[in-house]
Protein backbone atom coordinates (compact mmCIF):
# COMPACT_ATOMS: atom_id res chain seq x y z
CA UNK A 1 0.00 0.00 0.00
CA UNK A 2 2.49 2.61 0.56
CA UNK A 3 5.20 1.66 -1.94
CA UNK A 4 5.63 4.03 -4.98
CA UNK A 5 4.33 7.20 -2.69
CA UNK A 6 5.32 10.01 -4.23
CA UNK A 7 2.79 12.64 -4.01
CA UNK A 8 0.83 12.63 -0.77
CA UNK A 9 -2.24 14.79 0.48
CA UNK A 10 -2.98 15.25 4.28
CA UNK A 11 -6.26 16.33 6.12
CA UNK A 12 -8.10 16.22 8.81
CA UNK A 13 -12.09 15.93 9.04
CA UNK A 14 -14.69 15.95 12.42
CA UNK A 15 -17.80 13.99 12.30
CA UNK A 16 -20.34 13.42 14.82
CA UNK A 17 -21.39 16.75 14.82
CA UNK A 18 -17.56 17.82 15.03
CA UNK A 19 -16.52 15.91 18.22
CA UNK A 20 -14.84 13.12 16.54
CA UNK A 21 -12.06 14.13 13.90
CA UNK A 22 -9.86 11.41 11.86
CA UNK A 23 -6.71 12.34 9.74
CA UNK A 24 -6.44 10.76 6.11
CA UNK A 25 -3.49 10.38 3.61
CA UNK A 26 -4.54 9.98 -0.17
CA UNK A 27 -2.27 8.74 -2.84
CA UNK A 28 -2.64 11.46 -4.98
CA UNK A 29 -1.28 9.12 -8.00
CA UNK A 30 -3.02 6.39 -7.53
CA UNK A 31 -6.03 9.05 -6.09
CA UNK A 32 -7.13 6.37 -3.18
CA UNK A 33 -7.02 6.62 0.44
CA UNK A 34 -3.44 5.37 1.65
CA UNK A 35 -3.98 5.88 5.49
CA UNK A 36 -6.37 7.16 8.39
CA UNK A 37 -6.04 7.56 12.05
CA UNK A 38 -8.74 8.62 14.60
CA UNK A 39 -7.49 12.12 15.95
CA UNK A 40 -5.54 15.17 14.26
CA UNK A 41 -2.19 16.65 14.78
CA UNK A 42 1.45 16.02 14.47
CA UNK A 43 1.28 13.15 16.95
CA UNK A 44 -0.91 11.36 14.79
CA UNK A 45 0.60 11.72 11.49
CA UNK A 46 3.95 10.55 13.12
CA UNK A 47 2.29 7.49 12.97
CA UNK A 48 1.66 7.19 9.62
CA UNK A 49 5.41 8.60 8.87
CA UNK A 50 6.35 5.93 11.23
CA UNK A 51 5.13 3.02 9.44
CA UNK A 52 6.97 3.83 6.38
CA UNK A 53 10.46 2.28 5.40
CA UNK A 54 13.51 4.85 4.98
CA UNK A 55 12.98 3.83 0.96
CA UNK A 56 9.23 4.73 1.77
CA UNK A 57 9.74 8.12 3.14
CA UNK A 58 12.12 9.09 0.65
CA UNK A 59 10.43 8.44 -2.45
CA UNK A 60 7.48 11.22 -1.33
CA UNK A 61 8.76 14.57 -2.89
CA UNK A 62 5.58 16.35 -2.04
CA UNK A 63 3.05 16.80 0.41
CA UNK A 64 -0.31 18.82 0.01
CA UNK A 65 -2.61 20.09 2.92
CA UNK A 66 -4.04 22.89 4.33
CA UNK A 67 -2.00 24.93 6.90
CA UNK A 68 -1.85 23.29 9.60
CA UNK A 69 1.71 23.86 11.93
CA UNK A 70 1.41 20.43 12.61
CA UNK A 71 1.50 18.91 9.13
CA UNK A 72 4.20 21.07 8.17
CA UNK A 73 6.18 19.78 11.61
CA UNK A 74 5.63 16.07 10.82
CA UNK A 75 7.02 16.65 7.20
CA UNK A 76 9.55 18.46 8.38
CA UNK A 77 10.96 15.70 10.58
CA UNK A 78 10.30 12.85 8.34
CA UNK A 79 10.52 13.59 5.09
CA UNK A 80 12.98 16.68 5.53
CA UNK A 81 13.43 16.45 1.18
CA UNK A 82 9.72 16.69 0.17
CA UNK A 83 7.90 20.41 -1.17
CA UNK A 84 5.32 21.07 1.80
CA UNK A 85 2.55 22.29 -0.70
CA UNK A 86 -0.87 24.04 0.18
CA UNK A 87 -3.83 22.56 -1.76
CA UNK A 88 -6.28 24.44 -3.93
CA UNK A 89 -9.26 23.72 -2.00
CA UNK A 90 -8.11 26.04 1.14
CA UNK A 91 -6.34 28.13 -1.10
CA UNK A 92 -9.30 29.33 -2.86
CA UNK A 93 -11.60 28.90 0.30
CA UNK A 94 -9.16 31.74 2.12
CA UNK A 95 -9.03 34.04 -1.04
CA UNK A 96 -12.91 33.40 -1.09
CA UNK A 97 -13.12 34.67 2.60
CA UNK A 98 -10.51 37.74 2.21
CA UNK A 99 -12.24 39.24 -0.90
CA UNK A 100 -15.71 38.92 1.30
CA UNK A 101 -14.31 40.81 4.00
CA UNK A 102 -13.29 43.82 2.03
CA UNK A 103 -16.33 43.54 -0.02
CA UNK A 104 -18.30 43.87 3.03
CA UNK A 105 -15.65 46.37 4.80
CA UNK A 106 -16.71 48.63 1.19
CA UNK A 107 -20.30 48.10 1.31
CA UNK A 108 -20.41 49.43 4.96
CA UNK A 109 -18.30 52.54 4.45
CA UNK A 110 -20.42 53.26 1.11
CA UNK A 111 -23.58 52.82 3.05
CA UNK A 112 -22.09 54.78 5.91
CA UNK A 113 -21.48 57.43 3.22
CA UNK A 114 -24.71 57.43 1.86
CA UNK A 115 -22.92 56.21 -1.61
CA UNK A 116 -25.98 54.67 -2.88
CA UNK A 117 -24.06 54.22 -6.23
CA UNK A 118 -21.58 52.68 -4.54
CA UNK A 119 -23.75 50.15 -2.09
CA UNK A 120 -26.50 49.27 -5.29
CA UNK A 121 -22.71 48.34 -7.28
CA UNK A 122 -21.48 46.18 -4.94
CA UNK A 123 -24.80 44.64 -3.81
CA UNK A 124 -25.28 41.47 -4.42
CA UNK A 125 -21.37 40.94 -5.83
CA UNK A 126 -20.66 37.74 -2.80
CA UNK A 127 -21.99 35.25 -5.40
CA UNK A 128 -20.98 36.94 -8.67
CA UNK A 129 -18.46 35.01 -10.70
CA UNK A 130 -16.40 36.67 -13.41
CA UNK A 131 -16.73 35.12 -16.77
CA UNK A 132 -13.74 34.90 -19.32
CA UNK A 133 -13.94 36.49 -22.63
CA UNK A 134 -14.43 33.69 -25.01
Amino acid sequence: MFDGLTAIGVDETSYRKGRTYITVVVDHKRKRVVWAHDGYGKEVLDLFFRQLTDEQRASIKAVTGDGAKWIGASVKEHLPNAERVLDSFHIVSWMTDTLDQVRKRLWNQARRGNDKTATETMKGLKYAVPQEPR
